[in-house]
């Protein structure tokens, strides 16, 4: 069994549990909430796209092409998503064919040949698959003037075709995680001035949720819950969840002594996945029933 070292939270029950032995992030589930996938390091010296049950089990590495020498996610810049059929992983990430190539890729979730879907923009960033299918949602870096880029976001259709710009410099992007809305009419960002803000896919004007959230964005994690009322995020060493339409933000008690990083929210809305750092190690943790262990101070 890979599951280890349990963890009560000292709260109104439910429990955290560590699920792997060695060092493992980016976690996200497939949309059957039976496994949760994540880039980690328990089947080889290198660190590569795996699963595990999410009752616990045997991590098993997603095999890719050998022609594909190294290929892994990006961290912390990269992320994982699931298509919603549950076949198909897409993630930012490089590997090495003569010098170092980095993109957005696609792959089967059984493993086999990567597809590129930015083939021209190495900068292309946190990944998240529409709720539709249809489209990928990133990050982009762009050069707006001779000595200044800024991130902005980007729809692109998963079958090929022209990527739809849908924030501006106004919106504050930073390089850190997004997420689709379950219905997938907005998507959640953090902003480079310290927010968190939801943005319509039809562009607009962004709303902040939260302010003074700090400047580590980039290791920090996102995640509607299924139902698309409530936003839970990382910052620092907690974790939060927020109205999607705004008030108070809610700490959720965890315990643990750890730098919180990326999250997700499983499909049936009782638990949450997340990674977390503590003395150097990348630990990814299981907590159930996590909805109700909350503090209002």
């Amino acid at each position: 069994m890979c599951i280890r070292d349990s963890y009560t939270v000292p709260a109104v029950g439910g429990k955290a549990t560590q699920l792997t032995p060695k060092a493992a992030w980016l976690p996200t589930w497939a949309p059957d909430g039976k496994a949760i996938f994540f880039d980690g390091i328990h089947g080889g010296n290198w660190a590569a796209i795996e699963m595990i049950p999410s009752g616990g089990g045997k991590v098993r590495r997603i095999p890719i092409d050998q022609e594909y020498v190294y290929l892994q996610p990006t961290y912390p810049s990269g992320a994982l998503t699931i298509s919603p059929d549950g076949e198909s992983i897409c993630f930012s990430g490089f590997f090495r064919r003569g010098e170092e190539q980095a993109g957005v890729f696609t792959l089967p979730v059984e493993g086999g040949t990567p597809t590129r879907l930015s083939t021209s923009q190495p900068h292309d960033r946190m990944p998240a698959w529409s709720p539709d299918g249809q489209s990928i949602a990133f990050i982009r870096r762009e050069r707006v003037t001779k000595d200044r880029s800024v991130w902005n976001i980007f729809l692109s259709p998963v079958n090929g075709g022209e990527a739809q710009k849908i924030t501006e410099v106004d919106d504050q992007v930073d390089m850190g995680a997004i997420c689709w809305s379950p219905k997938g009419e907005s998507i959640a960002f953090f902003g480079r001035d310290e927010t968190l803000r939801v943005i319509s896919i039809g562009g607009g004007t962004s709303r902040i949720l939260v302010e003074k959230l700090g400047s580590a964005t980039r290791w920090q994690g996102i995640s509607w819950s299924p139902d698309g009322t409530m936003l839970a995020y990382s910052s620092g060493s907690n974790l939060w969840k927020i109205a999607r339409d705004g008030g108070d933000a809610i700490k959720i008690e965890t315990d643990l002594d750890a730098r919180i990083g990326k999250i997700d929210w499983s499909p049936d809305g009782k638990s949450i996945a997340y990674s977390a750092t503590k003395g150097g190690e990348h630990e990814l943790w299981l907590m159930e029933d996590f909805v109700h262990l909350v503090s209002t101070e």
